[in-house]
């Protein structure tokens, strides 16, 4: 039903992580728009958009942005930096969005939501 995306579930049956990526011949339904509750719309965003509404901390070059942020022990989550002290993978979860050279449009956006399974 959903070719270009993938969603992986921990042992307890619970989302744990997902990705979404496009293709050029990515016709499958093009009046569908897979995008983040932020607005990052897959095959239209530019970097300069992920930028505006992320922030420039993920900037790591090669066409690779990712963000972080750690689960506070209220619930919420606080961005970090990858380069902060991490004492536990488990609580850090992450976003990162691969955009092509030529045209600055994100192609891949990568969801988890523990940074050991990142790795």
């Amino acid at each position: 039903m959903y070719p270009l995306f993938n969603a992986h579930f921990d042992q307890n049956g619970e989302l744990d992580g997902w990705k979404t990526y496009l293709y050029k011949e990515d016709s499958i339904q093009p009046d569908v728009l897979r995008l983040t509750k932020k607005g990052i719309v897959l095959g239209e965003s530019t970097i300069t958009d992920v930028i505006s509404r992320y922030g420039s901390s993920g900037i790591r070059g090669n066409g690779i942005i990712d963000y972080h942020y750690k689960k506070m022990e209220d619930g919420t989550f606080q961005d970090i930096s990858i380069y902060d002290r991490i004492s536990n993978m488990e609580d850090v979860s992450m976003i990162a969005f691969l955009v092509d050279d030529k045209t600055q449009v994100v192609y891949d956006i990568i969801v988890k939501s523990s940074l050991r399974d990142a790795f």
